[in-house]
């Protein structure tokens, strides 16, 4: 398969690795394919001994627009042991962003909404265009943003880390 057809394109330029959504179409939303390339390339770029930052990033418009709808639908029709499956598998993508042992940084434009957003706090930086739009489901996060629009940055990354530019390393 050519690159371009990945879910998932790995690159590295000197001793920066940068790891891009590849499915503009769907805005780089998650599923399977996507998670388990991601965590791929966190670990090889993290056995890389030349790697000093890792940057991720979406291809197209927007960052990641969250879970990916027909993987919605699969969850709806599978077990439960293979939700609980799918649900190890991002738990160990963002577990996996925390242990790398160098600065992972999300470089969002456009969207990141939900499982985006979420990927986007998970890294130690978040460095956000003009563009970027972060919002969370109300239904899953019962959090209320204060203009009503749900695009609330402080609601995805917390308002004391913005404000502070805290990040762990």
């Amino acid at each position: 398969m050519p690159d371009e057809d990945k879910a998932v394109l790995y690159t590295h330029e000197g001793s920066i690795r940068t790891i891009t959504l590849n499915r503009p179409e769907k805005r780089n939303a998650l599923n399977n394919e996507v998670i388990a390339g991601i965590i791929e390339a966190l670990r090889e770029a993290d056995g890389d001994g030349r790697t000093r930052a890792i940057v991720i990033t979406g291809s197209g418009k927007d960052f990641c627009s969250g879970a990916d709808l027909s993987a919605l639908e699969k969850i709806s029709e599978a077990s439960v042991a293979e939700n609980i499956e799918d649900a190890r598998s991002l738990m160990e993508l963002f577990l996996l962003i925390r242990k790398v042992r160098v600065p992972v940084v999300a470089a969002v434009r456009g969207r990141a909404l939900a499982g985006g957003c979420g990927l986007a706090s998970a890294c130690d930086i978040v460095l956000a265009a003009s563009s970027a739009r972060f919002g969370l489901s109300r239904s899953e996060d019962r959090l209320r943003s204060r203009d009503g629009d749900g695009n609330s940055a402080p609601e995805c990354l917390g308002e004391t880390r913005l404000r502070t530019g805290y990040t762990r390393r």
